[in-house]
């Protein structure tokens, strides 16, 4: 039998080949030696089988037999690795090896050269690896060799997590360049102990949707299922199971066993992006902070967001998440705010949750914000826990934890700001012509000092002087913009009086409104001279239009009056005629007094003499004339 064998290959690089050599002749032939003519290249017999077939026997490499003499029988065959080591520079080789045999001498040709080159793949690193995400990377590999040559196989282990997806079509290695080989996809929950998620067990899917509004019912099973999920993952961390490392290589005619490394780093994801903390809040105000939400998984996450104290075990969730300690004093100042359009509120068990449970999905690779609102009543230290219950990891929490202050503006050692117009500013009254000051001549501007005592930084956005912003009744805030006080700093504001002279003393409040916590009212009280009143009000400029006003006005009141009094006349200079059949009586009864019963006159049939002269006795008394004339009356 006679087998050709020719290979290529780069520097240093050993490359074989498997031959087989039949007996197909009806007699035992003997091996007796073998020997090569080539240079870097050797052999041995690997495997003998005998019976046609039916019996192999297994020979290593410094077996006696490599040596002597081994016998083949009819349709028996031996197979031999022909293995050549490859020099440090480019080379064109052939020769034999031969098989010496009673017989005769089998020569199997021999034909290889090298090229300088080799073949590199990319360094793949599967960092944050989870069950239920998409580990998908492409290998690439680089050719540097002078020619393009197929690629013939790729080996990965371990196979169980890690798979090559290629197409079924043969892969050709450009010369120096790279080649994109297939997508090597790393699926952990293929293995059951690397499984730790809510991902890989349809059950589990099952039972957290049953319990998707906070049934109490399932609160129970969703503990232990977070436990035992946690203590699996705690369980590789410790063992530094998290870490992998997967090794394979590349054979190809030019290059052979090629090394591929790839890196895995298993996590446990988080829903949470980014969050941000609450800054130190003023008592009585609201801040809000926004939390971002991003689903890095390969199906929809549903989601429900609530504060820890919402959930009907709390304080078992509280020691199943580690949060004991940071889990004391909590406070409701916290709440939910809407701050996606799918944000839907609901009822629980029928509770009301509005403000208090969101539920939301998230799309594969979807982000979504929420905000979350701070607002304290009192001074100190507030926190909370938020939760998210979802069915990639059943539970995740953040922890909020900021302060809560006062900012106290005050007036520096003063309980009232007085503007007082002093008499000598006012000596320009004393010489001046009648309506020859302009108005506003006349005025006075004082400085008075804010100092805030509290811890806070204070934000006024406003001063009003009885009720009106800035500017009022004479007096102006020059600097009435909006302005922050440090704590224990200060701010000086600046005021204005142009006195009207109507009146001597004028009493206002001034009020300063906060961004955050109670106005500071104090009063603000005006002063001018009372004797320079009336000389200083003439001296003032009066508008243009105020002759002319008040001249429209006196003759205006003086017409009015005028058309009242004639129509007056006119009326009561005509003599009143009333009558009669205009005029009925009215009869009007005091309503204390019941109405009388009237008394209907009946006929007195006449007496007889007999009659007249028998006088009967009557319990009633004799009517008197005033009584009979009343009643009379009545029966008119």
């Amino acid at each position: 039998a006679v087998v050709s064998t020719q290979s290529t290959g780069g520097y240093n690089q050993t490359r074989y080949k498997i031959v087989k050599l039949y007996n197909k002749n009806p007699v035992t032939v003997d091996l007796l030696y073998y020997f090569t003519n080539v240079p870097f290249c050797d052999g041995y017999y690997t495997r003998l089988w005998r019976d046609d077939a039916q019996r192999m026997i297994k020979l290593k490499k410094d077996d006696a037999i490599q040596r002597d003499m081994v016998q083949l029988g009819p349709m028996d065959y031996i197979e031999i690795n022909v293995t050549i080591t490859t020099p440090s520079m480019a080379h064109n080789v052939s020769g034999f090896f031969v098989i010496e045999t009673g017989y005769d001498f089998v020569q199997l040709p021999l034909q290889f050269r090298t090229l300088e080159g080799k073949l590199l793949t990319t360094h793949l690193d599967f960092t944050e690896v989870f069950p239920g995400k998409t580990n998908e990377f492409s290998l690439l590999i680089a050719n540097s060799f002078n020619e393009t040559f197929p690629l013939e196989s790729i080996r990965l282990e371990p196979s169980s997590m890690i798979t090559l997806v290629r197409d079924d079509e043969p892969v050709f290695l450009k010369a120096l360049a790279s080649s994109e080989v297939g997508k090597i996809e790393f699926n952990p929950e293929r293995v059951s102990q690397y499984s730790y998620l809510m991902t890989d067990d349809a059950k589990k899917q099952k039972e957290f949707l049953k319990g998707h509004r906070l049934n109490v019912d399932q609160v129970d099973y969703e503990l232990k299922l977070y436990k035992h999920l946690r203590g699996k993952w705690n369980s590789l961390q410790k063992n530094g199971k998290n870490k992998l490392t997967i090794k394979g290589s590349v054979k190809s005619s030019f290059a052979d066993n090629s090394p591929i490394a790839i890196d895995v780093d298993l996590v446990w994801p988080s829903l949470i992006k980014e969050s941000q903390m609450f800054p130190v809040t003023h008592v009585k105000d609201t801040s809000t902070s926004t939390v971002t939400l991003f689903n890095p998984s390969k199906f929809p996450v549903h989601m429900e967001v609530f504060f820890i104290n919402f959930y009907p075990h709390s304080r078992a969730l509280v020691d199943i998440l580690g949060l004991r300690h940071e889990a004391t004093n909590l406070d409701a100042t916290f709440s939910l705010r809407d701050a996606a359009p799918d944000f839907i509120d609901r009822f629980v068990n029928g509770n009301d949750v509005s403000g208090k449970v969101k539920f939301l999905v998230l799309q594969p690779m979807e982000e979504k914000t929420i905000t979350v609102q701070f607002s304290p009543i009192f001074v100190g230290a507030h926190k909370n826990i938020l939760v998210l219950r979802n069915n990639l990891t059943l539970f995740e929490s953040l922890l909020f934890n900021t302060m809560a202050a006062k900012g106290d503006i005050v007036f520096e050692k003063r309980t009232q700001l007085l503007l007082n117009m002093h008499e000598n500013l006012l000596s320009e009254c004393h010489h001046a012509e009648e309506g020859s000051i302009e108005k506003g001549y006349f005025n006075t501007n004082r400085s008075f000092t804010l100092r805030n005592v509290g811890d806070i930084t204070s934000k006024v956005m406003d001063i009003q002087i009885n009720g009106i912003s800035c500017s009022a009744y004479g007096v102006t805030v020059l600097n009435c913009a909006p302005f922050d006080v440090e704590p224990n700093q200060h701010h000086v504001l600046k005021f204005n009086f142009i006195p009207n002279f109507h009146f001597s003393y004028v009493e206002y409040t001034l009020t300063v409104v906060p961004s955050a916590g109670d106005p500071l009212e104090i009063p603000l009280i005006t002063k001018v001279p009372n004797h320079m009143l009336n000389l200083c009000s003439d001296k003032i400029q009066r508008p243009i239009w105020e002759v002319s006003f008040r001249i429209i006005l006196l003759s205006g009141t003086f017409c009015a009056l005028l058309i009242v009094f004639c129509q007056s006349y006119i009326f009561f200079s005509q003599p009143i005629v009333i009558s009669q059949t205009s005029i009925k009586p009215i009869i009007i009864q005091k309503p204390s007094e019941p109405p009388k019963p009237i008394v209907v006159p009946r006929k007195i049939p006449k007496r007889s003499s007999l009659e007249k002269s028998v006088v009967l006795p009557s319990s009633r008394a004799p009517e008197t004339p005033s009584k009979t004339k009343k009643r009379k009356e009545s029966i008119k």
